[in-house]
């Protein structure tokens, strides 16, 4: 029934993810008005709650008018255009206003207090980056001839990566990020077997893979087989992939590890069933998502860790992400996408010879880049050295094992899966884990809330590994049981976390409707403020 369940949601779990997350953003960036993150919260559940119940139409554009009144709201920033102003803002002024800016964006993260997103947060690292930008910041990759150094740091930054996954031919792109580098392999791989007589692609994937994997399929026009995934262990059912490969499956996607439960797919398994596949089109692709593992994953076995292969040690892994700008400190916007082969690194890439600028070819989707962000990448990694970042994964690894016993130690807790690495996710079986969210959430915290099933995860940082931070987060999970334990369900007021997910559960409605929902609220995110 579970698997029953996950099949029906899939279509419109990412769009009420969307409205969850963007409304989780937004609440990041406005912490320091307590009204904003109220309003936002209630509209949300008042929203799936009309859609739910099939009132579209006048309630939802009211709801949505509403929405963007309080969102956008009258806050006086200091400054705010909508066309250009006639004179440029003096610089003093400007720096001024955007130092103020910064200063109230403070959602606790320095203290170690969010999941994940800031994963260094050092300040001599933070110096060198700024340092990269300010001497690169009008560099463009594009242009080569013009920039050398930014092309051969962008080149080393991709050959020190792949050193860290094994394999004799491997290669790779810098990206914008981990969506990118998912895209680019899909898009390679769709290329490459429509050399082989493909051309009704589809991609299977673990129900538990990442979203961005659904992303390329819509944007490239593949076909998205979801596989499920085992409910104890959270690994992909190797059974139903096996039953779900057919003659146009171009691709078999692995995690290491996943997003929601920080759980390693079976990768050499899986690397089997593809090779297995003979005649026709050949052997199926794997692409290996360790865009969160990252370097943490990549030193593993090296800091003691015992892990399954995962890497082009694999036989039959063609491709494989990795996010430098998570584990490897590097700014944001830094990704690495690696293959196996030259050759089908080569399908990614788009050549124009015929166009009137010029011949014109280009390694993943942008045309310009920044040189500032490869120059940051380049030298996070250099900074950093091998020991610096075998250190650095030794203090992570440690302390999410030291938290995933904590949260055993507790009867009222339980982890999902056996999670080895960065992340430790965990439910309830005697508690609503959303209430346990909110309580968190009161004591400062800023975790993830995953759904299907319902649970927390935080992903362990650098900034976490500081003795007083972990103490205070294992003890803040058990103060939250006790406070959820201590109010009787029908006098316990919901927060966010317990409304917004409460609601989404009970959801029967049209996916378009919802879809659509979230579509408006994202469209509200970019509204400029009027006065």
């Amino acid at each position: 029934r579970t698997r029953t369940r996950m099949k029906e949601l899939c279509p419109f779990t990412a769009a009420v993810t969307l409205s969850a997350s963007a409304v989780v953003a937004f609440t990041l960036y406005a912490r320091s008005t307590g009204g904003v993150k109220r309003l936002v919260t209630r509209f949300l559940v008042k929203a799936v709650k009309v859609v739910a119940a099939g009132k579209v139409a006048a309630e939802t554009e009211a709801l949505m008018s509403k929405m963007k009144d309080d969102i956008v709201g009258n806050k006086d920033w200091g400054l705010g255009f909508t066309e250009l102003p006639p004179k440029g803002v003096r610089p003093a002024e400007l720096i001024q206003v955007m130092e103020q800016w910064a200063a109230s964006d403070d959602v606790n993260w320095s203290k170690g207090q969010a999941s994940g997103c800031v994963y260094h947060g050092g300040k001599d690292l933070t110096k060198v980056l700024a340092k990269s930008f300010e001497l690169f910041a009008l560099t463009n990759p594009l242009h080569p001839d013009l920039f050398p150094a930014v092309r051969k740091m962008e080149s080393e930054v991709v050959a020190m990566t792949c050193s860290l996954f094994g394999g004799e031919t491997t290669c790779g792109t810098t990206t914008s990020g981990g969506t990118e580098s998912i895209l680019m392999s899909i898009l390679a791989h769709r290329e490459y077997f429509k050399t082989k007589g493909i051309t009704e692609p589809e991609l299977i994937m673990p129900l538990t893979a990442h979203a961005a994997f659904e992303k390329a399929c819509f944007y490239f026009g593949v076909k998205l087989v979801p596989c499920a995934v085992d409910q104890k262990t959270f690994k992909a059912d190797l059974n139903d992939m096996r039953r779900k490969i057919n003659s146009n499956t171009i691709l078999l996607v692995a995690s290491a590890p996943n997003f929601a439960q920080g759980i390693m797919d079976p990768v050499e398994e899986i690397a089997q069933l593809a090779l297995g596949r003979k005649g026709g089109a050949g052997p199926i692709g794997v692409h290996v998502d360790c865009c969160l593992g990252s370097l943490v994953i990549a030193l593993a076995e090296k800091n003691g860790l015992k892990l399954p292969r995962f890497d082009f040690r694999v036989k039959g892994v063609t491709s494989l992400s990795c996010d430098i700008h998570k584990y490897g400190f590097a700014p944001k916007g830094c990704s690495v996408i690696m293959y196996h082969s030259r050759e089908l690194r080569q399908h990614q890439y788009f050549v124009s010879p015929l166009w009137t600028g010029g011949i014109y070819a280009t390694p993943t989707l942008p045309g310009s880049r920044s040189g500032a962000l490869v120059a940051g990448a380049w030298a996070a990694m250099v900074s950093m050295g091998r020991d610096g970042y075998m250190e650095a994964a030794s203090k992570i690894l440690k302390t999410a094992q030291r938290i995933k016993a904590s949260v055993q130690s507790n009867p009222d807790l339980r982890i999902l899966g056996d999670p080895k690495l960065m992340v430790v996710c965990f439910t309830s079986d005697t508690l609503p884990i959303h209430n346990i969210a909110d309580q968190l959430a009161k004591s400062g915290w800023n975790l993830n809330t995953v759904q299907h099933p319902p649970a927390i995860h935080i992903a362990v940082t650098l900034l976490h590994t500081a003795e007083e931070t972990c103490v205070k987060f294992m003890n803040d999970v058990n103060e939250a049981v006790r406070k959820v334990k201590s109010i009787p369900a029908s006098e316990y007021k919901p927060g966010m976390s317990a409304q917004i997910y409460g609601a989404a559960e009970t959801l029967s409605a049209n996916p378009e409707e919802i879809s659509q929902l979230a579509r408006g609220f994202v469209d509200i995110l970019f509204e400029p403020q009027t006065r």
